[in-house]
């Protein structure tokens, strides 16, 4: 479910950064929203650019760190002194 959402994103023109808990989800997210957008280019319902610009605009990975490189606003929280 989350690679649909993230592709329903990026076909939008919004730039998607998915969080995956190893790099075989990663991978296999990855892989699920390709297999998506050429299904859609196949059928008609996306050009062939649509599919590469939206492609480009999902970061997939494991480490949140080196996803805020990615163009996310994410930043981990502040431990809370006790």
């Amino acid at each position: 479910m989350g690679s649909g959402i993230a592709e329903v994103f990026s076909r939008t023109g919004h730039r998607v950064v998915v969080h995956e808990v190893d790099q075989r989800a990663a991978v296999a997210g990855r892989a699920r929203i390709e297999t998506s957008l050429a299904r859609a280019v196949r059928t008609g319902k996306l050009s062939d650019e649509d599919a590469e610009r939206s492609l480009v605009l999902v970061v997939v990975g494991t480490e949140l760190e080196a996803l805020t490189d990615a163009g996310s606003s994410w930043r981990r929280p502040a431990r809370a002194r006790g």
